[in-house]
């Protein structure tokens, strides 16, 4: 009998991060050259502000605080992030890439279901739109959740919001940080096409069947931010 193969399961980095005010040309230059230091290693799922009015490439004349950002990588492996620190750290582009960040949290991810939920984002409109934005889920998972039942609800939700214009574009369960926390991202063209297909009678009960296994939901939208448009979409 022939040796079995176990798939190969993806690795994600999570990076929850705000800049330093004026810093937004700096910090895009420093991380287009981090992947393209390494672009086997590192490949961008998606990039967002939570803020719907900043633009990262147009950032405001006044140097206010620029919002919580959040890139969602998916890399080669549990030591790519540092591997990565330690072969750059003295160049002059990734000297740039810190002091243009002020704050900023890392978390390890991996894939919630191998083969699924993950499709590659939208291209950025001709006009330098995205023509979408993302509804950002997580949730801390019951102890005694079953969790076939409970992936059986989220495909079967997924399933009838996609005839909505849903598109999933990610998910992934906490390896670091607070643990048994499921983290989705969700794509569609505009707010309302997400506020719309929730206000359905049907979808809203799928809804809250995905929501009956948690003993925490909480969900945010994300507005695309130009890192996407520098970086390949996978």
């Amino acid at each position: 009998m022939g040796a079995v193969t176990v798939p190969k399961t993806s690795i994600y980095l999570r990076d929850y991060f705000e800049l330093v005010p004026g810093s937004e040309a700096t910090f895009c230059s420093s991380a287009t050259a981090l992947v393209n230091y390494a672009p086997q290693d590192w490949r961008l799922i998606a990039a967002g502000s939570f803020d719907e009015s900043y633009d990262l490439k147009k950032p405001p004349d006044v140097k206010d605080q620029p919002p919580q950002m959040m890139h969602i990588w998916r890399v080669a492996g549990w030591d790519t992030l540092y591997n990565s620190m330690y072969e750059t750290s003295e160049l002059g582009w990734y000297m740039s890439l810190e002091a243009s960040i002020q704050r900023e949290s890392q978390d390890f991810l991996v894939a919630y279901r191998a083969g699924s939920g993950v499709t590659r984002r939208p291209e950025w409109k001709a006009d330098g739109t995205p023509g979408y934005l993302y509804r950002y889920d997580t949730l801390l998972l019951n102890k005694g959740a079953n969790q076939f039942s409970f992936l059986t609800a989220l495909v079967s939700f997924a399933s009838v919001v996609k005839a909505k214009g849903w598109s999933w574009i990610w998910s992934a369960s906490s390896v670091t940080g607070e643990q048994r926390v499921l983290s989705l991202l969700w794509c569609a063209p505009t707010i309302d096409d997400f506020e719309d297909a929730l206000a359905d009678q049907t979808i809203q009960c799928f809804y809250s069947k995905i929501q009956s296994y948690a003993d925490r939901f909480e969900s945010r939208y994300v507005f695309p931010i130009a890192t996407e448009t520098f970086l390949k979409a996978v």
